[in-house]
């Protein structure tokens, strides 16, 4: 579990970066609301996600037919739990759109990492 945990953290590493720069474009370049950039983000950093995760994490051997449906559904806790606390950080404190998404990294990769660990890709 150390060795997926570390892997995940890697994949998760390049999420967030990946997730940041495209929320920052969103935002800064398109004039997109924090909300509607992080959801772009988010969605992006899934679909990046679910290959590399599924063929360098956890090395599953099950079908797409099974384990994308099952990661899908963990990415749409994940989805809600990110734009809950985004809400709540900058519509609701005023927090900057860049450091609320900093807080929700420290909530939703963790719960992921788990659900995918013993669900989805199990």
């Amino acid at each position: 579990m150390v060795v997926s945990a570390a892997k995940y953290f890697i994949v998760g590493a390049v999420g967030t970066v990946t997730h940041l720069a495209v929320l920052y474009f969103c935002v800064e370049f398109m004039l997109l609301t924090a909300l509607v950039g992080s959801s772009v983000g988010f969605t992006w950093v899934v679909i990046q996600s679910y290959f590399l995760n599924r063929n360098w994490t956890f090395e599953s051997d099950k079908q797409h037919r099974r384990a994308l449906p099952r990661y899908i559904v963990v990415s749409c806790v994940g989805f809600v739990t990110n734009l809950f606390i985004m809400f709540i950080a900058v519509d609701v404190f005023q927090v900057f759109y860049l450091v609320a998404q900093l807080l929700t990294i420290t909530v939703v990769p963790g719960m992921n990492f788990l659900l995918n660990k013993f669900w989805a890709f199990s």
